[in-house]
């Protein structure tokens, strides 16, 4: 990295800073230990579908074959490694200006730019390509496996659909052999930015003050989790997950502001210190996706099409609900009775509102923003030790203080649904038909994107007390 910081006026009163440089990391070591425990021969599963049997035994020595060369896993997923991969690099610059203004206040300013060099990516290379397309608005790729479910008619019709490499076993009606093969490899699509303003009055007579705001954008192609089948399995995609595209990374919150301010008073006995830290943020974001497999890949990952209006996607009539004792009576909508629904939703939720006639984009909806204080107050007590001045403690915390004030406050908002469209077929022209997806316990149809928050400790407001000794 090559930095400078440069003293405009020769007495520090404005700083201009910055640097470039290419960083390499460590990758996370479990993304290598993937390819050790998936290798076909340590592991293995079956895979038993519509059947009501049990096979699990809790005697662990019904599972160790007596010939372990013909106990091999008839079922098996494997994780292998690029030949050329790297560990993770990013090439990263940075600009700031540092100025020292009125009443010993500073402001800064700073951008901060990013971009992947060797970044993480997977693909399953066992996983056939897609054949064809959709119609109508909706016109994403569609893989050889949809419309095939897991029954026993269709074991090897879904086997020979999803996968390349398959073994279909015609004595117990099942697809064995490889699933998926996880390849872990490099990327360079991948960026970030942000830009921080802050307004900070250093310690000075007891005080102290700091503000800042920040906007922030990332993208990537990938959030890599601990194993490869959960992070590409998870990872939404409109064409399926070997065609994915540059998108919101999950950790990307567009705006924070934060202000922080304490007082300290010293005297010959002690000192009392309150703080106070305000924060306000969006609370996370994620992305609006179908409840099932929509276009065949055998992920269930796909991100809706956003409509100018409802009725523009083929919707069918839905039965929901359960016929099992105690449950809400069962309930069908009609399509126009989903229509109705759907656009209504769309109407007040703001990122669908004004996405109309698109697909919607990984990680691309920011959750409310949440407003949250907390506050802490320390009592120090100095204790002469043999002419040290060792030092009692007192330490009283509140977090999510608003809440205390009003029940209101501090309260976060989640997402009721991200599923709110499930894929139900095609018609005879091939465009594909969906169904509503979004109801409470009671069947009832939730027209709604938020409600509030629930997490006790982190909706509600808590308080934490603290004593230490202190030895000088």
């Amino acid at each position: 990295r090559l930095g400078f910081n440069y003293d405009v006026m020769g007495d520090r009163s404005l700083q201009i800073r910055g640097g470039s440089g290419i960083f390499t990391g460590r990758p996370v070591f479990v993304w290598i230990s993937n390819q050790i425990g998936n290798n076909g021969v340590l592991t293995g599963f079956d895979q038993i579908d519509n059947t009501n049997t049990r096979p699990f035994n809790p005697n662990p020595a019904k599972y160790i074959p007596a010939n372990p060369a013909a106990g091999l896993p008839k079922t098996y997923e494997i994780n292998v490694t690029d030949p050329n991969f790297k560990f993770p690099q990013t090439w990263r610059s940075n600009i700031a200006v540092d100025k020292t203004l009125f009443a010993g206040f500073i402001g800064s300013a700073e951008f901060i730019y990013s971009n992947d060099v060797n970044a993480i990516a997977y693909e399953n290379v066992n996983e056939r390509a897609a054949t064809a397309r959709f119609a109508g608005p909706d016109t994403r790729l569609k893989y050889p496996g949809y419309g095939l479910t897991n029954t026993v008619l269709n074991q090897e019709a879904l086997s020979r659909g999803e996968r390349i490499n398959y073994t279909f076993n015609p004595l117990t009606n099942k697809g064995e052999g490889l699933t998926s093969a996880y390849l872990l490899t490099n990327t360079n699509k991948g960026y970030s930015y942000q830009a921080t303003a802050s307004l900070e009055r250093p310690l000075s007579k007891g005080w102290f003050f700091k503000a800042a705001y920040t906007y922030t954008e990332a993208k990537n192609m990938i959030n890599a989790g601990s194993n490869a089948s959960g992070t590409y399995n998870n990872n939404a995609s409109i064409g399926g997950g070997n065609q994915v595209s540059l998108a919101f990374a999950q950790d990307n919150l567009k705006h924070r502001f934060i202000a922080v301010t304490s007082y300290k008073k010293e005297y010959k006995i002690g000192s009392t210190e309150i703080g106070l830290f305000y924060e306000a943020r969006p609370q996370g974001n994620f992305s609006y996706i179908f409840n099932n497999d929509f276009n065949g890949d055998g992920n269930v990952n796909d991100l809706i099409f956003i409509p100018n209006t409802a009725a523009d996607l083929k919707f069918v009539p839905r039965t929901v609900g359960s016929t099992a004792p105690g449950s809400a009576p069962t309930k069908t909508y009609t399509a126009a009775e989903q229509i109705a629904l759907f656009d209504t939703y769309m109407k007040q939720d703001d990122y669908l509102n004004k996405n109309r006639g698109k697909y919607a984009e990984r990680n691309a909806v920011n959750l409310p923003f949440i407003f949250r204080a907390d506050a802490s107050i320390t009592q120090e007590f100095k204790l002469n030790d043999n002419g040290k001045n060792n030092i009692i403690q007192f330490r009283f915390d509140m977090y999510n203080v608003g809440n205390l004030i009003n029940k209101d406050w501090g309260v976060g908002r989640f997402v009721n649904s991200n599923r709110i469209l499930i894929g139900s077929g095609v018609d005879a022209a091939g465009v594909p038909q969906v169904q509503y997806n979004n109801f409470d316990a009671t069947n009832s149809p939730r027209t709604s994107t938020y409600a509030n928050g629930t997490i006790f400790g982190f909706d509600t407001y808590r308080g934490q007390f603290t004593f230490r000794y202190l030895f000088k």
